[in-house]
């Protein structure tokens, strides 16, 4: 762990000594601004849908092997509105 840490602290200091006078700061290679698409709320697909094809379920929370040590039921549960 050491020597690759070292190796790493060697690079950032052999950058340090590279002439940079005249160049711009970069932030990004690319020549887009981020491009976002508008926050609308869309209505989900139904829960009782979803759960059609979930082969171990109790009150919408899908049943999955424990991988907890004290081996309790390990779970997820789906919100949704269309309960």
């Amino acid at each position: 762990m050491r020597q690759p840490l070292s190796k790493i602290v060697d690079m950032v200091e052999l950058l340090g000594e590279v002439d940079t006078t005249g160049v711009e700061p970069t932030t990004t290679m690319a020549d887009r601004k981020t491009v976002l698409r508008p926050d609308v709320a869309e209505e989900g697909t139904d829960r009782d849908r979803l759960f059609k094809n979930v082969p171990e379920k109790d009150n919408y929370y899908i049943k999955v092997p424990a991988i907890l040590d004290d081996g309790g039921d390990a779970s997820m549960t789906l919100n949704n509105k269309n309960h």
